[in-house]
């Protein structure tokens, strides 16, 4: 059995008898909402996260080398069950790590858990439903030390900057789903964090309320140079709140790119399906772009960063693709069908059978004759 490190950081519950883990945060970073100064500045320099996190237990190993700058906003995708909330656990102190790691934070050994100035937030609240509203925010200062009156300054300011200070009195109970999840990063802020850890924490939330929340974490996070790392399945999470992505697969890094060579040039196909684009295989000669499926492809506007006659890759998305129910017979390697169409609300795309997608609206079945505007035709090694 591999050597663990003693972690010291109790779980979170939902019961009275177990604190809520968003409260491992104890760095003051300055008043909250204030504009960036020297106390920011400062704080925010002791940010950065680097070394490497080994993680061991029945069935699953995690062995992840990270390297976030200070102020970094980082998202951490990948498919269930690859260790991205282990990863982000082990970060705040509520995973046990192997004695191979060597997490370091502002350049210095990583403290004990309280000690590390981090905000968590998940999907998950975890208010206290015994509390209100004032006294759930005011229960991390509370707990690093600070008296009664001090805890409910930091918390009234906490609740001001997220549009809640009209709430303070109410209980979890009588609050929207969305308000929680507010009170729940007023609680984050009145613990002055240098980092935010975010799990997912817009996934029970409407449309409208996941984006208000959005925007109030990103302000929040830009004025005050924080580290961001934030676990999401949702492309507009990502590209809202984040400046470079991670891919985890099977507990380990399999790149770290910026959010638009995500979008636009994605390494693995679960980059691709994330990002909302497709990898279509196939050589690229004769200023046209042959399909392994027998589609022929032509466009000036493709951008061509593979050698001629090299297995490549079409990169494209469905913005990108014209999908024709009327045929032309005289250029057949154009010719796509429909399978199925598939979507959100009022966004939606059809998926053709050479595995190409458009976002206009084909009935299943349906001949077609496609043409792609624009593509990056990529290297498949």
């Amino acid at each position: 059995m591999p050597n663990r490190k003693r972690n010291t950081a109790k779980p979170a519950t939902t019961g009275n008898a177990t604190e809520p883990v968003q409260f491992l945060q104890t760095s003051r970073i300055g008043q909250i909402g204030t504009s960036a100064g020297a106390q920011h500045a400062e704080a925010s320099a002791m940010g950065s996260i680097r070394g490497r996190v080994c993680v061991e237990r029945a069935g699953f190993s995690l062995d992840a080398d990270l390297n976030v700058r200070s102020g970094e906003r980082t998202a951490i995708i990948g498919s269930n069950g690859t260790g991205k909330s282990t990863l982000i656990g082990a970060i705040a102190g509520t995973v046990e790590c192997t004695d191979q790691t060597t997490l370091t934070l502002g350049g210095e050994a990583m403290p004990e858990p309280e000690h590390r100035g981090i905000g968590y937030l998940s999907q998950d609240p975890l208010l206290f439903p015994h509390l209100n509203v004032l006294d759930n925010v005011a229960f991390g200062p509370r707990r690093r030390g600070k008296s009664k009156a001090s805890a409910h300054l930091l918390a009234r300011e906490a609740l001001d900057r997220v549009g809640l200070a009209h709430l303070e009195k109410r209980h979890s109970r009588e609050l929207s789903g969305g308000e929680r999840q507010r009170v729940a990063f007023a609680r984050v802020l009145a613990s002055e964090p240098r980092i935010l850890l975010l799990d997912e924490p817009f996934a029970g939330l409407d449309v409208n309320a996941a984006a208000n929340l959005r925007e109030l974490i990103r302000s929040v996070a830009e004025a005050n140079r924080l580290t961001l790392l934030l676990i999401s399945h949702d492309l507009v999470d990502v590209v809202s709140l984040c400046d470079n992505v991670m891919e985890i697969d099977r507990g380990r890094v399999v790149q770290t790119t910026s959010v638009h060579a995500l979008r636009s040039r994605p390494a693995t196909e679960f980059a691709a399906s994330f990002a909302g684009v497709v990898r279509i295989p196939g050589v690229y000669r004769d200023r046209a772009f042959h399909a392994d499926c027998g589609l022929v492809l032509r466009s000036s506007q493709f951008e061509v960063c593979t050698e001629p006659l090299r297995p490549a890759y079409l990169c494209c998305g469905p913005h990108e693709v014209d999908a024709n129910p009327a045929v032309d017979v005289n250029d057949p390697g154009c010719e796509d069908r429909a399978i199925s169409m598939v979507g959100s609300g009022t966004s939606l795309v059809t998926k053709l059978a050479s595995g190409l997608m458009t976002a206009e609206a084909v009935p299943p079945g349906t001949t077609v004759q496609v043409h792609v505007r624009s593509a990056r035709i990529l290297p498949q090694d």
